[in-house]
């Protein structure tokens, strides 16, 4: 992973990648009703589909299929036969190509509001998604017990002084791993020694990171200005070589120019 992102749903059915590419719809001639009517849904089935991400399809198999069958019966709704017939046969030729592929299709996935599930630091107010609408944000979960998180902390460092005053916002959503990561005053002192001074949620009730259907810490991901995720980067930034660090910053300052 040293040049791209992880797409937020790997694997995922070709289909589920087009129905998320303006490209795609665009080529599809979908008129500008039936864009927002397929977007509108594409929200709905996106925050409901997020929180399987971190659960052993064996046990939800069957509440995954079921969804997956309403999303479609929905959203067909949206195109004409021959447009339907069109998107299915390009989900055929895109079947064994690379999942770094679906990049080129510039996926937009609504994200989850944020829970109130613990404590806010670093704000004089709980921040809300809605909120920030017109703002890049990016969001990360991390411990502050966990070695890997901290590998980021230099890079959270940098770009809370590099993108200040900037249009961009930066998060941080502790979710505990241990015992210790529960203690609010704790949390509130690490981030002060690591010199993080963004807002902070301590998601004690863990909400948010079931919400978002995250699987590991840390786990970053990149906002647009309409509140879509459109990068997503788990683990280390820069692991084993990873440049996960300038990528991200690239994209970041792609989407303060959209």
């Amino acid at each position: 992973m040293d040049g791209l992102a992880a797409d937020p749903f790997e694997g995922a059915d070709p289909i589920w990648n087009l129905l998320h590419s303006p490209a795609v719809q665009k080529n599809l001639h979908i008129n500008s009703s039936n864009q927002k009517k397929l977007r509108s849904l594409l929200d709905t089935y996106d925050i409901k589909f997020l929180p399987y991400r971190n659960q052993s399809l064996d046990k939800t198999r069957d509440e995954v299929e079921e969804l997956w069958n309403d999303l479609l019966k929905d959203v067909r709704k949206s195109f004409s036969p021959t447009q339907w017939a069109s998107l299915t046969q390009l989900a055929q030729k895109i079947q064994g190509q690379p999942i770094n592929e679906a990049r080129r299709l510039d996926l937009r996935i609504k994200a989850p509001e944020l829970q109130d599930s613990g404590h806010w630091i670093n704000t004089e107010k709980p921040l809300t998604l809605s909120d920030l609408q017109g703002t890049v944000v990016v969001l990360h979960f991390y411990a502050f017990g966990c070695i890997n998180c901290k590998n980021n902390y230099p890079v959270y460092t940098d770009w809370q002084q590099r993108f200040e005053d900037k249009n961009v916002v930066l998060i941080g959503i502790q979710t505990p791993e241990t015992k210790a990561e529960h203690d609010i005053d704790l949390i509130r002192q690490r981030a002060e020694e690591a010199g993080l001074t963004f807002p902070i949620l301590a998601d004690i009730e863990k909400d948010n990171w079931q919400a978002w259907g995250n699987s590991m810490w840390p786990s970053v991901y990149v906002l647009d200005k309409q509140g879509y995720i459109r990068e997503f980067w788990p683990g280390e930034l820069r692991w084993e070589g990873a440049t996960g660090d300038k990528y991200l910053q690239q994209q970041i300052e792609k989407l303060m120019r959209e």
